[in-house]
């Protein structure tokens, strides 16, 4: 015998059996909006959604079983799905709007290192464009930066005398 639970009158009451509740809803004290709970439900449900319980002039609802393979093969299929829209986003092209932004941001110093390590290395929703952009200036930044680095203490001007 399962312990139900419902709510009446803004409070939670219970436990109760399946008989009971089914007598409170035939009495119309439990109606069809009324949160119900008992153990092995996911979570609070009114109801009306619950197949055991029966409305005064209506069959009973046949039970609906889902097996745990029918449960994982589902959560699989809605990762793939989110998987999938996820590289749609990676995969749209950007508008030259955005590229003017991009690199608007990109020349404030400071920022833009911040600004192109996150497109660069951060979100997994940043269009591809965009990624391979950010890792190709920061790369470009890097290399000027060493050979700046190189000229300021005089390793290259005496390496071509």
């Amino acid at each position: 015998m399962d312990d139900w639970f419902y709510m009446y009158g803004g409070k939670l009451n219970g436990p109760c059996s399946f008989e009971e509740l089914q007598a409170l809803v035939d009495c119309g004290r439990v109606m069809k909006k009324a949160m119900v709970w008992t153990e092995g439900m996911d979570h609070w449900k009114s109801a009306d959604e619950v197949p055991e319980i029966v409305w005064k002039g209506e069959e009973p609802k046949p039970q609906l079983t889902i097996s745990p393979e029918a449960k994982i093969h589902k959560e699989k299929e809605l990762a793939e799905a989110e998987n999938i829209s996820r590289l749609k986003a990676k995969m749209e092209s950007i508008s030259v709007f955005n590229w003017l932004c991009s690199f608007v941001v990109a020349l404030i110093p400071l920022v833009n290192f911040v600004v192109l390590m996150n497109w660069a290395f951060g979100d997994n929703n940043t269009p591809r464009s965009k990624v391979t952009w950010a890792r190709a200036t920061l790369l470009t930044g890097l290399i000027l930066s060493v050979v700046g680095l190189l000229f300021w203490l005089g390793v290259i001007p005496a390496f071509w005398r």
